[in-house]
């Protein structure tokens, strides 16, 4: 018979010599003992669900226990809540057939001083399927927001995102919040011709995120429903959720959003649907929202349908059905004929609070930009449309960049209340006999535009003229450094391109279908040079690079006449010594004083000064918002000079 000993723990036997060991050390050797033999069942399959705790935990740093954890392949992997933050300081990388649960309480956290590459996100999914992502209780995703928008600690960039999904199917991500990112809060982002399919996102909180809360590229059945969309500030479009493929082959396909909340993106949109990539041939969109809520954003919702004015848009239907604007503006831009057609039904557009001047934004308004060239409007049907506004608040207006026809797929009937006023607007035959009264004129399109230039005070003009009158008046400003800044070397469009031909180089932004040319005929200084002319261009430029140091500090001069519509500006921007853009490729821009004046020379000077890491200053005559090649901007006399102590 066998005689079986049970002996306590710390008791010694016979001749062993042995000495007690702690009882915390004990149950820290069991407990890895214990994750240890479950990790080995979940490598086996037999265990089913797990904890992300056995494979580690430290309070510094858990990137490589989570993702040892997610790699394992569990089908339920359960976040645990240890009591402090998940600290990661890189991405995790998610994988099929897998649910994370967040216990009540977790906190993913991005290290400090981590996440450098400018796409890297806390989550990323790249051809994964039927994956989980879920909050039992509070969950928080964040990143360090503040950080990512510093120059000095991080190389700038907008897609520092919380989750990054790209060509997935079957993602469920619910009951979250994902807040500080440095881009979105989740990006659907997709291959050429590439979406994500079938992605449900629920009960989620999208909370003061860099760029957007939400970017949709391509999807197929995408669901979001009850989720919060709020506090977006950052960069550009600075808004809620965004509808926008990259690519003629991409795809927003059976799209539903439904008892949401946009709102405080007080410099963006609450949500855009910006199809301007695809054309005719892309799968035509379908997009629905019911029952949201639009509050508190510079915009409630913005469309840009086309931005080429040769495009063939792409078709579809986009509805809103039962949704609110509480003094949230309709922005509808380049909606033309025959493409997606935009439905709003039982909805209600709130400025009961609103004056003229507490409030200039009218609630709806049918406009184009200076991509479209005579378009004809139309694809926009109104049901049962409530709109509600201050006494003297207009409802309606068009505010259109060029010539354009309204068809009759405008279409619907909106009523009205305007103070004590009630009234039905019917469409198409309302425009027809009010049309010269809602049309914002060309001239106050100007007006509004250059209002938001971002200029220097009169203060900081005067200073920076009395100090650069002083050095010239002192003989400081010799040697221009400009390569032939008087354009004294005939040269046609073709040749603009050959720095040999006339030192200067230009670049138009795609979409712009403007022209360059040296003017011989034009001229400031009556040399035997001509000018730098540019017409017709929504946003170009001649430019130079001019090698400097950092902390050098220069003088930049020119003259600029105008003629018809545009806006032209002197711009400093600077690059490293491998050519990439220092702060985004923005540099101080200097503007005329007096942009009323036509066919007059007027000057344009700054004083500007060399950043950290600047190796070449890169000098820009530009021109911007030209409609046509009646519209004209000449550049004559640039002029660069350092500045010595």
């Amino acid at each position: 018979m066998k005689h079986l000993f049970i002996v306590p723990l710390g008791i010694c036997l016979l001749t062993f010599t042995c000495h007690a060991a702690p009882a915390n050390a004990s149950k820290v050797l069991l407990a890895q003992n214990d994750s240890a033999s479950k990790i080995a069942q979940v490598k086996a399959g037999t265990l089913k669900t797990a904890h992300a705790s056995w494979w580690g935990f430290s309070k510094d740093d858990s990137t490589q226990a989570l993702q040892n954890a997610v790699n394992s392949g569990v089908p339920t992997l359960i976040v645990d809540n240890i009591g402090s933050d998940w600290i990661l300081n890189k991405t995790i990388n998610l994988v099929s057939n897998q649910k994370i649960i967040f216990e009540d309480g977790v906190v993913i956290q991005a290290k400090k001083d981590s996440f450098k590459a400018a796409t890297a996100s806390l989550f990323l999914g790249k051809d994964v399927h039927d994956v989980t992502m879920e909050g039992r209780g509070h969950v928080t995703l964040r990143m360090h927001k503040n950080d990512y928008q510093d120059a000095a600690k991080y190389s700038p960039a907008e897609w520092r995102s919380g989750i990054n999904l790209y060509d997935c199917r079957n993602m469920t991500f619910r009951n979250l919040t994902i807040t500080q990112t440095g881009g979105d809060g989740i990006y659907l982002g997709a291959t050429e011709n590439g979406y994500n399919d079938n992605i449900l996102i629920e009960d989620m909180t999208f909370d003061g995120n860099h760029r957007l809360a939400m970017a949709v590229i391509s999807a197929q059945n995408l669901t979001i429903r009850r989720c919060k969309f709020i506090n977006t500030l950052g960069t550009p479009p600075n808004g809620g959720l965004d509808f926008e493929p990259n690519t003629t082959g991409q795809q927003l396909v059976n799209c539903v959003v439904e008892d949401s909340l946009f709102a405080n993106s007080v410099k963006g949109m609450g949500v855009s649907i910006s199809p301007a990539n695809m054309t005719g041939d892309s799968i035509p969109l379908s997009i629905q929202f019911k029952n949201c809520i639009f509050k508190n954003n510079e915009e409630g919702l913005s469309m840009w349908l086309i931005k080429v004015p040769t495009q063939t848009p792409v078709s579809g239907k986009v509805s809103f059905d039962d949704c609110t604007f509480d003094h949230d503006t309709l922005n509808l831009a380049n909606v033309v004929k025959d493409g997606v057609a935009y439905t709003f039904k039982n909805c209600t557009i709130d400025f009961s609070l609103s004056t003229p001047t507490a409030d200039s934004r009218t609630p709806i308004t049918i406009r184009t930009d200076h991509r479209v060239k005579s378009p004809t409007l139309g694809s926009i049907t109104f049901d049962n449309v409530k709109v509600i506004t201050g006494k003297d608040q207009a409802p309606f207006k068009l505010d259109f960049w060029a010539k354009v026809d309204l068809s009759d797929q405008i279409k619907g009937d909106i009523h009205v209340t305007q103070g004590d006023k009630k009234y039905t607007i019917q469409l198409p035959s309302y425009i027809v006999k009010n049309r010269a009264q809602l049309e914002v004129p060309l001239a106050v399109r100007m007006q509004q535009l250059k209002a938001n230039l971002p200029r220097f005070s009169d203060t900081e003009i005067e200073k920076n003229r009395k100090q650069i009158a002083a050095l010239e008046k002192a003989g400081k400003l010799k040697t221009n450094l400009v390569l032939n800044g008087d354009f004294s070397i005939p040269a046609n469009s073709a040749d603009l391109t050959k720095d040999n031909v006339t030192k200067w180089t230009t670049w138009q932004a795609w979409g712009s279908a403007g022209e360059f040319a040296i003017d011989q005929n034009t001229n400031h200084s009556k040399t035997s040079g001509g000018s730098a002319e540019m017409s017709g261009i929504d946003r170009g430029e001649f430019l130079q690079y001019i090698d400097v140091k950092p902390g050098e500090s220069f003088v930049i001069r020119g003259w600029m006449r105008r003629v018809g519509q545009g806006i032209g500006s002197l711009k400093a921007g600077w690059k490293t010594t491998d050519m990439k853009w220092l702060d985004g490729s923005k540099g101080p821009t200097f503007y005329v004083t007096g942009d009323d004046k036509e066919n007059v020379w007027q000057q344009v000077e700054g004083v500007i000064t060399a950043p950290a890491d600047a190796a070449h200053l890169v000098l820009t005559c530009g021109a911007t918002r030209q409609r046509d090649t009646q519209d004209k901007i000449w550049f004559d006399d640039i002029a660069v000079y350092k500045i010595d102590n």
